[in-house]
């Protein structure tokens, strides 16, 4: 169009066909063979060159906003080359003065949902990185895509502005090649391929396909992108996606609160050249501190979350309020997830049913899950029906579990080398120097720990009077004594037989349990007292089964529950009940 506009002026007449594409030839044959010709690298509205971020504005004078640590200036010739395709708009210049809580006033949102949003359109001008998802979802008439369509003129303008979330991957991929903030307006339900491909988008796009009227010529996209999602339900189930999510309620519109389109539309044109510019003025503070941000500990994302971090100054925040919000934000995408898998939801049962340890192959756990779901869930497309599918969920899944709590660990024991599943509850101690055992007898140790233990609720443990008086409620300790012989879901140490099974000798039946008497339970729960009363509080142990998936490792016993032991484990410094058997005391 510039070359037809160049030769009216000159000519006074529109250029022909033939002679446009004439032209066209000769200057393609210039830039690639030329003397003088150079490659360059072009890009879509933000470029980086040697520490220093550039904005363009896509005005006619091809200006652009150049950024550095130092502040913010407009420019007339970039040493970068932009590209623009005809959906893209021009940004406002930007001025001076302006605040960021102008652009708050004009979102419906709280503290959080403000630290998340307001950190996430900060990190769009960074370009080349890898992006979080920022999910905007609320009731029908909170000013979702309003919202959706301020921030995207705030450094993406330009027309169709708000798009659907495409299910062909192709159209998906020239759509986020001609923009650079992508936003999908009113999504009601993403599948797997867009779940997947909306992970590509977020992290470094590639795609290629057969280029139009050739035979082997082939056209590639390459990108990354930042993307918006509105949509009233909280629609991402997907665990991958889930953990680049941001995840933003918007609180309702009150009658009072509510404009009409015209007077709002004039309202957030007027503010945007402030508010862009109080963008960059924190973007450039942002740049300033952040070499010199060391953060103990990042999360996924690691670029966004210690740019975040970096911005808080600059943004008004009080320091550690990003992390706050963003676990918070990550725990209600996890809790979505689990919510959305009734393989989740089973598993969840089965460990709170499950007093230690869930061990088996992956055929015994589908067979234990059965009875903690429903049987039209069960039976349902979404519940695994094989070994392989039920592990390569429990992979997708595994992340979110140890999230709530639950440990999902595969190992191979026994001669034939069997895969076996174990699902571990981590107990949460809240105070370790409580029960420390420093500068203390080890008879003060137990007694310090007697009357916590008789209360707790978690350990299941009656005292002997309820033992003695009570044959039918089956409240007894006789159950907690053989339960790792009898309860196929405990892991027993010393067990060669699968934790799936219970093996019985021919002079035991079921039949000699339920009789036993009030005085032959005594003797045998004074028999397993015996025994088990053998670790103290601090005591140094490992695990006494040598196939035992801690293997090798050391551990300290930091509590004491009844019959059962919490030990936290050198490697990773976590704590899981045991019983005595499963337990050898070292030194």
């Amino acid at each position: 169009m510039w070359l037809a506009g160049e030769y009216f002026k000159i000519e006074g007449k529109g250029i022909g066909s033939v002679a446009m594409q004439d032209t066209l030839s000769t200057l393609e044959a210039i830039a690639l063979f030329g003397q003088d010709s150079a490659t360059r690298e072009v890009h879509l509205r933000i470029a980086q060159h040697e520490e220093k971020i550039y904005l363009d504005l896509g005005t006619p004078d091809w200006q652009a906003i150049e950024i550095d640590a130092t502040g913010w200036r407009t420019i007339d010739a970039p040493p970068v080359r932009f590209w623009r395709p005809d959906s893209l708009r021009p940004l406002p210049y930007p001025v001076t003065g302006g605040t960021l809580a102008q652009l708050q006033d004009l979102l419906n949102v709280d503290e959080a949902g403000w630290t998340l949003i307001i950190t996430f359109l900060l990190f769009c001008f960074c370009p080349n990185k890898t992006y979080p998802v920022l999910v905007l979802s609320a009731h029908r008439g909170s000013g979702k895509t309003v919202a959706a369509e301020t921030l995207k003129s705030l450094i993406d303008p330009g027309k169709a502005p708000l798009i659907k979330l495409q299910g062909d991957t192709h159209k998906l991929a020239v759509a986020a090649s001609r923009r650079l903030l992508m936003v999908y307006d009113n999504v009601g339900h993403i599948s797997a391929d867009q779940s997947d491909d909306l992970c590509r988008i977020a992290t470094g796009f590639g795609y290629s396909t057969r280029t139009l009227f050739s035979t082997d010529e082939e056209t590639t996209f390459e990108f990354a992108r930042p993307q918006i999602i509105t949509a009233i339900d909280s629609l991402v189930t997907r665990d991958d996606l889930a953990d680049r999510v941001l995840m933003v309620q918007l609180g309702e519109i009150t009658e009072q609160q509510r404009l009409p389109q015209a007077e709002l539309t004039a309202k957030i044109e007027a503010a945007r050249p402030r508010i862009l510019g109080a963008l960059l003025t924190a973007l450039s503070q942002t740049l300033a501190a952040l070499p010199s941000i060391k953060p103990e500990r990042l999360p996924r994302m690691a670029d966004y979350a210690k740019f975040a971090i970096a911005s808080e100054q600059a943004l008004g925040l009080k320091a550690g309020k990003f992390l706050e919000v963003f676990d918070t934000s990550r725990e209600t995408a996890r809790a979505v997830v689990i919510e959305a898998s009734p393989l989740a939801e089973a598993i969840v049962k089965l460990v709170e049913a499950t007093p230690l340890v869930w061990k088996g192959t992956a055929s015994q756990l589908l067979q234990a899950l059965e009875s903690h779901t429903d049987d039209a869930t069960y039976r349902s497309r979404f519940f695994p029906k094989s070994s392989n599918s039920l592990s390569r969920q429990l992979n997708r899944l595994a992340p979110d579990l140890k999230a709530v709590g639950i440990q999902i660990v595969f190992t191979r024991e026994g001669d034939k080398w069997t895969r076996f599943i174990c699902l571990e509850k981590e107990l949460k101690i809240s105070s370790v120097s409580s029960v420390s055992s420093v500068g203390k007898p080890k008879g003060s140790q137990s007694q310090d720990l007697n009357t916590a233990d008789l209360t707790d609720d978690t350990n299941g443990i009656t005292d002997d009077t309820a033992d003695l008086t009570d044959d039918t409620d089956g409240i007894t300790d006789d159950t907690d004594d053989t339960s790792s012989a009898l309860n196929p879901n405990i892991v027993s140490g010393r067990s060669t037989v699968p934790q799936g099974f219970h093996k019985k000798t021919d002079d035991t039946t079921d039949t000699d349990d339920k009789n036993l008497n009030s005085s032959n339970r005594l003797e045998r729960k004074k028999f397993h007292q015996a025994n088990v009363a053998r670790f103290n509080v601090g005591d140094r142990v490992k695990a006494a089964d040598p196939y035992h998936r801690r293997g090798d490792d050391l551990g300290v016993v930091k509590k004491i529950e009844g019959d059962f032991y919490s030990v936290e484990w050198e490697s990773d410094r976590k704590c899981y009940r045991y019983t005595a058997d499963e337990l050898e005391v070292i030194g």
